[in-house]
């Protein structure tokens, strides 16, 4: 027997120590804070602004302009005719050519020396225009006058037909002009040459101005 007094009888409490150091030896999970809770609830939802899915690209309306009016510029694109270097040097003539149309409707006519009036890229009617400005020094609007006049004369008179029918005084005229003709890709040329210096009597010659 021992000699405290313990009742036997009654119930032993165990102590609960090592329990209490056990649950805490054992790994706990530690809370997640407010900011890790939203990451990982924002992680698991979708975000509102950020796309998942592909979405249909948004029409550009400016490529389909672009499209709607690539003729246009084509054209635009295209290389612009320039114009010939003696027109450019010499403006007037440039003018001159510009009211020819005018000139050749009024009168009615379209030949001169034998060249038929074109446009600017037609060489003989070039210098068939340069002559009338340089007869007038470059005055446009006298130059035009003057063609206008001569074209009028020789639709009246019609000189081509009298070198061909035409009888004249070979004592006053003979040795005074030649023709050359020649064909140019299908197109008659006429040159005239006029030997002023074989005049013997200027009076004889010039003094009747019809004949």
């Amino acid at each position: 027997m021992s000699d405290n007094p313990v009742d036997q009888t009654a119930p032993v409490v165990p102590e609960k120590r090592e329990e209490t150091v056990e649950a805490a030896d054992k790994p706990t999970e530690t809370p997640a804070t407010a900011a890790e809770t939203t990451d990982q609830t924002a992680s698991k939802q979708e975000p509102a602004s950020a796309p998942v899915k592909d979405e249909e690209p948004v029409k550009d309306t400016s490529v389909a302009a672009a499209t709607t009016t690539e003729p246009e510029a084509a054209k635009s694109e295209e290389p612009k005719v320039e114009k010939p270097a003696y027109l450019t040097k010499t403006p007037a003539l440039g003018e001159l050519f510009d009211r020819l149309p005018t000139i050749l409707s009024t009168i009615g006519h379209n030949e001169m020396w034998g060249v038929e009036l074109k446009d600017s890229n037609d060489i003989p009617t070039v210098n068939v225009l340069i002559k009338f400005l340089r007869a007038n020094e470059g005055n446009v609007n006298a130059a035009e006058e003057q063609l206008s006049k001569a074209l009028k004369w020789r639709k009246d008179v019609n000189p081509l037909e009298l070198a061909e029918s035409g009888k004249y005084s070979a004592t006053k005229y003979g040795g005074l002009g030649y023709l050359t003709t020649y064909e140019e890709n299908g197109r008659p040329l006429v040159f005239t040459w006029n030997i002023y210096g074989a005049v013997k009597d200027v009076n004889a010659t010039f003094a009747n101005s019809d004949e």
